[in-house]
């Protein structure tokens, strides 16, 4: 699983990676996907290569 930061409360799109779980009231609208979920395969067709190196490590 992998730890997310989704756009809003309807969690339709993924718009940060998260090491791992942070503080809710900083970070509004966590939750884990699977690796192979559209919403994160989505975010990482844009995301930087360092970004995606780390999400395939926490795989």
């Amino acid at each position: 699983m992998v730890n997310v930061q989704f756009l809003d409360a309807d969690k339709k799109k993924v718009i940060a990676y998260l090491a791992s779980p942070q503080d809710d009231e900083q970070w509004p609208n966590q939750g884990k996907v699977e690796g192979d979920d559209p919403r994160l395969i989505e975010y990482l067709s844009t995301a930087p290569e360092a970004v995606k190196q780390a999400v395939m490590e926490s795989r």
